[in-house]
């Protein structure tokens, strides 16, 4: 079984010596690293050079034409020039635990079957003095345990998952996934930015099953610069994701619940819109919710606060291109 590393790259200069050192120190290490450029302008490049000769294995680096404008371009390039059996996916700002790739070879021969495994991450802040575990609503699925920390979940009760939980806490970075089942999805949806993770899960656990890994796979360090952080274009990104869900059980029995799955999602497009400063749109979802299911008008009125806080906040920081998810 070959295992292949896939790191898509955005101005990603200053995270680049611990990323490549945090591989060099697998205990198993994967088989091929390929980084995928996209379209840096920091030496992410130069520095890469100068990096790549202390990693094992087949090493390719490849630099696409112009910008994607999210991590699915990249991703996809990177996976159509490996030669592996199944993949692994790095934001360029997360860590992979030395122990990742044993993980992924024994999860891997365990369930074959299996189209998505997602593995634990944890986080630390700077300054802070330890990395705590994310939560995952993964855990709380019904599923078939296999042992040592690994549940098969079927593609009934993975995809129940996006409609119960909205989000269920994860990174393309917590992922491993064979190559057959990325080329039968189409791979990473490119007209997502910023939740490519909650996309290729919806995408997947419509027609193969996932396994939860109960083991941490990967370190994540909070910085200004995280793509997740960017709460206005990530809002709005889910809410387009979980809209595909209401469209998969517009023809289905709806889960229980459904009533107040609908309306959140009508509250979540009025909040997506607030973030971007388009009111009137906002105000337009709000009145739909209202009319439908009678939404309290404190609730209206939370939505339009937070929402214009959040494009006030993003206006200072910017929706620059990030590289990682």
């Amino acid at each position: 079984m070959k295992i292949a590393l896939v790191v898509p790259l955005y101005n990603s200069r200053p995270f680049l010596e611990p990323l490549v050192r945090a591989v060099a120190a697998s205990t198993d290490p994967p088989d091929e690293v390929v980084f995928a450029d996209d379209g840096s302008t920091d030496g992410t490049l130069d520095a890469l050079a100068r990096l790549t000769p202390m990693l094992p294995g087949r090493v390719e680096v490849i630099r696409l034409a112009a910008n994607t404008g999210g991590p699915a371009g990249p991703v996809n390039a990177a996976v159509e020039r490996t030669t592996a059996d199944y993949v692994m996916t790095l934001d360029h700002d997360d860590l992979p635990d030395p122990g990742r790739v044993a993980v992924v070879r024994r999860t891997a021969a365990a369930l074959p079957q299996a189209g998505l495994f997602v593995g634990r991450m944890t986080q630390s802040v700077p300054g802070s003095p330890a990395a705590g575990l994310l939560p995952t609503s993964l855990t709380r699925l019904p599923g078939r345990p296999v042992g040592d920390g690994l549940t098969l979940l079927d593609p009934a009760a993975a995809y129940r998952g996006l409609w119960d939980f909205r989000s269920l806490a994860m990174s393309c970075s917590q992922f491993h996934f064979p190559r057959w089942a990325w080329a039968a999805v189409g791979g990473m949806d490119r007209s997502v930015r910023t939740c490519v993770d909650l996309a290729f899960y919806e995408a997947v656990a419509r027609r193969f099953p996932v396994a939860v890994v109960d083991r941490t796979v990967v370190h994540r360090v909070v910085h200004g610069d995280n793509l997740s952080g960017q709460l206005a274009a990530r809002f709005w990104d889910q809410s387009d994701v979980l809209q595909r869900v209401h469209e998969f059980y517009r023809t289905r029995p709806v889960p229980a619940g459904g009533v107040t799955r609908l309306r959140a999602e009508l509250l979540g497009r009025a909040y997506g819109y607030a973030c971007l400063g388009r009111y009137a749109e906002c105000a337009a979802a709000v009145a739909r919710a209202v009319g439908r299911y009678g939404v309290a008008p404190a609730v209206v009125f939370d939505i339009i606060r937070c929402g214009a806080r959040a494009a006030y906040n993003t206006g200072r920081r910017g929706l620059g291109r990030k590289g990682s998810a």
